[in-house]
């Protein structure tokens, strides 16, 4: 069974001014040698060494053309020195703001934050120790979940790729490769996160069919696009095998201006697709408006950056109250740490146990599961 939900993680590791030894690691409860930990010129970015990744994070880490290789279930990272990022299967890139990867004394050393989270650790700061704490192994795939991924990546921010008789791209953004496999493109809204035209390119052939609102219809043509259909809210789609209905997605009133950014007024959407025997819901960017109220689907996929979207707390209601099978925070990392999306999952359970809701599974997004 392969999934790849992987992830590239946008935080910095801090060490305050009082503190003159140089930070640490620890894996497992095991404090790693100085000789396998490397800093970027900033002193403050962790990296372990290469050769030392597989043993620690049960991976294949190979590092060959000046990259370094992580393999895990069948799909790979690769960090490339002196690039704040990493692809995902030779498909996707993920943004850092640190270098994925470094040299030293001619040794290769990988990022340690995105590594630890893209392979399903949990990385934390201990002040006490002065030193980046690593659990491996601590976030799985649940076997209740399993199932409705069998063929389903989240690969960057919002995108989502479903893959099966015909693969569907929704918000497709980031895309490096060329696959040109998509049967059908969603796309919930104009901004440049959402609508990215060079991978809507690298993913489209002849006879794609793209899906977007009316107010990028004449940027579709200018990019070329000729089979484009303009959607709205609460409207239900048929194309060939694949269908869908789209959902409102907007903002509402917030005292955060960045809040207000997807007014109700532009007709943005959400997906429900159905594919597979299963149906997703991509939410795109929105609160929890009252038009959700009463949406049915198996798998949610909910923002929680809480910049243009709902916070942690706002999602886990929105979840709790639609009720999905599977739920899944996305569109976090381009803001903040993956301590987002743990904030979801902790208030999503405390919500639901108070509730008495159901058991309902929980998976994190961007992991090579």
């Amino acid at each position: 069974m392969k999934k790849f939900l992987p992830v590239a993680i946008v935080c910095v590791l801090f060490f305050t001014s009082t503190v003159f030894a140089a930070p640490g690691i620890i894996i497992d409860g095991n404090v790693q040698a100085d000789e396998v930990i490397a800093y970027d010129e900033t002193g403050y970015n962790l990296y372990i060494r290469l050769s030392e990744a597989g043993r620690l994070f049960g991976v294949t880490a190979t590092f060959k053309n000046d990259g370094a290789v992580i393999e895990k279930n069948g799909h790979s990272l690769l960090f490339e020195a002196g690039k704040n990022q990493f692809i995902m299967d030779g498909l996707s890139r993920r943004d850092l703001t640190m270098e994925g990867l470094i040299i030293q004394d001619g040794e290769p050393y990988v990022a340690l934050r995105p590594l630890s989270e893209a392979t399903g650790a949990v990385i934390s700061w201990s002040a006490e120790n002065n030193a980046a704490e690593v659990t491996t192994g601590a976030v799985t795939m649940p076997e209740t979940a399993a199932a409705y991924f069998e063929n389903v990546q989240v690969l960057d921010q919002s995108t989502v790729r479903i893959g099966g008789e015909k693969v569907i791209y929704i918000d497709p953004y980031h895309i490096v490769g060329t696959p040109q496999d998509a049967d059908v493109i969603l796309i919930c809204h104009s901004h440049d996160d959402h609508l990215d035209w060079g991978s809507i390119k690298n993913v489209m052939k002849d006879s794609t069919v793209v899906y977007l609102p009316a107010d990028a219809m004449a940027a579709a043509a200018e990019n070329g696009v000729t089979n484009a259909v303009a959607v709205a809210p609460g409207e239900v789609y048929t194309e060939g095998e694949v269908a869908f209905e789209t959902v409102h997605a907007y903002n509402l009133p917030n005292e955060l201006e960045t809040r207000m950014y997807h007014p109700k007024e532009s007709n943005w959407v959400g997906y429900v697709v159905a594919a597979n025997g299963y149906t997703y819901y991509a939410a795109g960017d929105t609160d929890f408006v009252p038009e959700l109220e009463g949406l049915q689907t198996d798998v949610a996929f909910i923002p929680v950056d809480g910049v243009f979207n709902m916070t942690a707390a706002e999602a886990a209601l929105m979840a709790n109250a639609i009720n999905p099978k599977v739920a899944v925070p996305y569109h976090y990392v381009n803001f903040g740490s993956e301590d987002m999306a743990l904030d979801f999952v902790r208030e999503f359970v405390d919500l639901g146990a108070h509730l008495a809701r159901k058991p309902v599974s929980v998976i994190m997004a961007y992991k090579m599961y």
